[in-house]
């Protein structure tokens, strides 16, 4: 039974090829959708409870300040603000962001090295306009925006979860519908085949099988598009992140493998309805 729906599967996928691959996209794409936003959330929730209100400013010290005139001041900052939490951004660091914000400067950099690399700080403070005044100090050459990047990623993914989740339950229904229409085409288009096998004593597994091995083909075929396609955003935006001094996105196995199983399940739950009810159809007539 199960070599021969595998075998009539084959044959089923190869008969409608372009309709298979429509099928694959248009499951693939709300699951791709779905699975972003969701390893977005996961990786920007604890980024945002631990801001706990604070912001970040950076710091742009002179580049003629030597090291031990740095340590000197940091140590001062430390004294007169103890509410503050100061970090210095390691040479390599700002490196990497400097040629992410400015690629012209990347030959010098590869060449030279981080040797003229002015010394960066972040500076942490739940009050953040009090970092404004280093504006005046004579060894800071500029301070950053004391606005909340946190709490600017707060509002944007509190927007983008209704809408990221409306957007994908409407996709993914109407992958389901797409679905349906396409096991119900086939099943028309084998009426007679599956009218005979019935007359012969063929079991509804047996009737069955076909439709559903070539669902789950397309199904997994979607699934793992659609894990690339996480993996693939998450790499292009963890390099923007990287540039904006925030951590790397990294893709869970298990929102990947959640989305190999809503490709796979939402078109065989719809093709097994679809299925049953033809067959109900056709014990009353």
């Amino acid at each position: 039974m199960i070599r021969h729906a595998i075998f009539e599967g084959i044959l089923l996928l190869r008969g409608r090829t372009w309709a298979t691959l429509s099928l694959a996209i248009a499951l693939a794409v709300p699951v791709a959708v779905g699975g972003t936003a969701l390893t977005f959330g996961l990786w920007a929730a604890p980024l945002l409870r631990g801001s706990g209100g604070a912001v970040t400013v950076e710091v742009l010290l002179r580049p003629q300040r030597a090291a031990p005139e740095v340590d000197a001041w940091l140590k001062a900052q430390r004294r007169k603000h103890p509410d503050w939490r100061i970090r210095v951004v390691p040479a390599a660091d700002l490196s990497r962001r400097l040629s992410r914000w400015f690629p012209y400067l990347r030959p010098l950099l590869e060449a030279e090295g981080t040797g003229f690399v002015p010394s960066l700080v972040e500076v942490t403070t739940a009050r953040p306009e009090a970092v404004n005044a280093l504006k005046r100090d004579s060894g800071v050459l500029a301070v950053g925006p004391t606005t909340s990047l946190h709490r600017s990623l707060e509002r944007t993914s509190a927007r983008l979860r209704w809408l990221v989740g409306i957007t994908t339950a409407i996709l993914l229904l109407s992958a389901g519908l797409l679905a349906g229409i396409w096991i119900h085409l086939e099943l028309y288009r084998h009426a007679d085949e599956i009218a005979i096998m019935r007359l012969v004593g063929a079991t509804e597994s047996t009737v069955r099988g076909p439709f559903l091995f070539a669902v789950l083909v397309t199904g997994t075929v979607s699934g793992i598009s659609a894990c690339g396609m996480n993996l693939l955003f998450a790499r292009w935006l963890s390099g923007l992140l990287l540039s904006l001094g925030l951590p790397a996105i990294r893709t869970s196995w298990a929102v990947l493998a959640l989305q190999i199983l809503v490709a796979v399940g939402v078109p065989l739950l719809v093709a097994t309805i679809t299925l049953a009810r033809h067959a109900a159809l056709e014990i009353e007539s």
